[in-house]
């Protein structure tokens, strides 16, 4: 799966890397096609969490990692809809 990512983040190094786009959001996107953001997961794998503390901020009762937050959080949901107005889409 990472092999996927990686590949996937490569093709798209140019779209990311642009002058137009703000470096805290080319920063993100880089972060998130890496599976790099600090989602509870990923501070469990580095051992800055305690593997008890796993689930969504939420309190859904899921494991929080990338895709949970970015795809099947209904927590998130509200923010993919504000999202594209930050970004002027």
């Amino acid at each position: 799966m990472m092999l996927s990512v990686n590949i996937m983040a490569a093709n798209h190094s140019n779209a990311i890397w642009n002058d137009e786009i703000p470096l805290k959001v080319d920063l993100f996107i880089w972060c998130l096609l890496r599976k790099r953001l600090p989602t509870t997961n990923n501070l469990i794998r580095r051992h800055i969490l305690h593997h008890n503390a796993q689930l969504c901020v939420d309190g859904c009762g899921i494991m929080e990692d990338i895709d949970h937050i970015f795809i099947s959080c209904d927590f998130f949901e509200s923010f993919k809809i504000v999202i594209p107005s930050w970004l002027g889409l």
